[in-house]
């Protein structure tokens, strides 16, 4: 204790202490002035008068910013959790007309009707053929043999072959069928 009040009690010594702390105090307000200048001037901002509050403003910008990172938190996780699907394609002769799919990832996909014996596509055309009903009927365009019909609309006639061809694959044990 006898030595630091020799440093205190000497001139020069004591001098350059309060200089040094007189430095650092001038420092700090340095950096604290601008900060409670601009903390100050946010605060008058936000409780100024104009045609809309502005804490409604800073309010809504908060959720809209909080959305935008929610919203790409979720693309990110889809982006990332994006996997190559595996796809092998098959066939199935139903009705005398051959049913293309492919089977991604246990489902089947892109199903469309061909002919057995030239392999294009056919269009599907409704009439009116079973009992007053209509049914969907299969014609080749190219070669004109082939002739299926299902009972239904085109989208129905393929929603029930679709059906089969998954009761199918599930009997077989996923075995694809070409």
């Amino acid at each position: 204790m006898g030595r630091l009040k020799k440093i205190t009690e000497h001139p020069v010594i004591s001098a350059v202490i309060a200089g040094i702390l007189l430095m650092g105090i001038s420092a700090w307000a340095g950096l604290l002035v601008p900060t409670w200048l601009a903390i100050v001037s946010a605060f008058f901002w936000l409780s100024g008068t104009s045609q809309v509050w502005n804490w409604l403003l800073v309010a809504l910008i908060l959720i809209a910013s909080i959305v935008v990172i929610i919203g790409l938190r979720r693309l990110w996780i889809v982006v990332a959790t994006i996997r190559h699907n595996a796809t092998t394609s098959g066939a199935k002769e139903i009705d005398g007309v051959l049913w293309r799919f492919e089977l991604i990832d246990g489902e089947v996909w892109h199903l469309f009707p061909c002919c057995p014996k030239c392999d294009v596509e056919i269009d599907p055309t409704t009439e009116i053929v079973r009992g007053g009903k209509p049914a969907t009927r299969y014609r080749c365009p190219t070669c004109r043999t082939i002739d299926g019909v299902r009972d239904g609309h085109p989208d129905a006639a393929r929603k029930a072959v679709k059906r089969i061809v998954e009761r199918d694959l599930r009997q077989s044990a996923g075995r694809v069928f070409l």
